[in-house]
């Protein structure tokens, strides 16, 4: 690859690179009350009066998963207010494709969450999974779209020598750091494991941001298929209309 051609690479890198909240997930120290509107993992949800426990197709609740608070990150965020992700283990959805499982997820948002809003929300029986109850050290990252996302020019791309996989990893790697990309994050470029799926808005068919990425978290007991993450999209436009996918090795 020549310099010219490595120059201009890295130049496309830098302007993709996309600013975000890693998490560093462990579980949890401090007192639940001084976590209420925290992005965590697992625990006791946020809610508010006139809210009820989620509950699947199959009768099961669903399991609390993790609240991110957009408000608190440590980058510009598209987005605001206050997420929590429910799950059915149990049945174990793919994500929002026509033929899944709707009911057996769902993602509630507190638009503007307050600690004197709060209501304790309790399952009717037990959910088949509890995780266990986490907190998280956010820090901010550089996150950069994967291979197949990156769109690059074939001009570009027919200059990247006979690897340009390789040649985009490597500048990727120059360009964030010693530090890679979090298994849980939010914000910033959706780290892949079978390819691109990022969906569009029902409402005005236009691109969803990444709102969250969920990883495979030990200190929650939290796994995805084998070793795989949730990805949670949601449209700038019509918040709270968020969409799923899960991906595993």
């Amino acid at each position: 690859m020549g310099k010219q051609s490595e120059s201009e690479l890295m130049r496309v890198v830098r302007a993709k690179a996309n600013e975000a909240t890693g998490l560093s997930v462990r579980r949890v120290k401090r007192p639940a009350t001084e976590l209420l509107l925290a992005t965590r993992f697992c625990g006791d949800p946020y809610a508010e009066r006139g809210e009820t426990w989620p509950i699947c197709a199959c009768e099961q609740p669903l399991s609390f998963i993790a609240q991110f608070n957009m408000d608190a990150g440590l980058h510009t965020s598209e987005f605001s207010g206050l997420y929590c992700f429910y799950y059915c283990q149990e049945c174990a959805s793919w994500g929002d494709i026509p033929e899944d499982l709707h009911d057996a997820w769902i993602v509630r948002r507190h638009e503007k969450p307050d600690s004197g809003k709060f209501v304790a929300l309790k399952p009717p029986s037990r959910p088949p999974w509890i995780g266990k109850a986490c907190e998280v050290t956010q820090h901010k990252i550089l996150s950069l779209p994967d291979w197949e996302d990156a769109d690059l020019a074939e001009s570009l791309i027919a200059r990247m020598s006979d690897d340009p996989w390789e040649a985009y990893a490597l500048a990727c790697a120059a360009v964030r750091g010693a530090d890679a990309e979090p298994d849980s994050k939010i914000g910033g470029h959706p780290q892949w494991i079978q390819g691109s799926n990022a969906p569009k808005c029902k409402t005005c068919e236009g691109p969803m941001p990444l709102l969250a990425e969920i990883g495979s978290e030990e200190a929650a007991d939290l796994m995805w298929g084998d070793a795989g993450s949730v990805y949670l999209f949601d449209c700038p436009k019509h918040p709270g209309n968020v969409q799923m996918c899960l991906q595993c090795y």
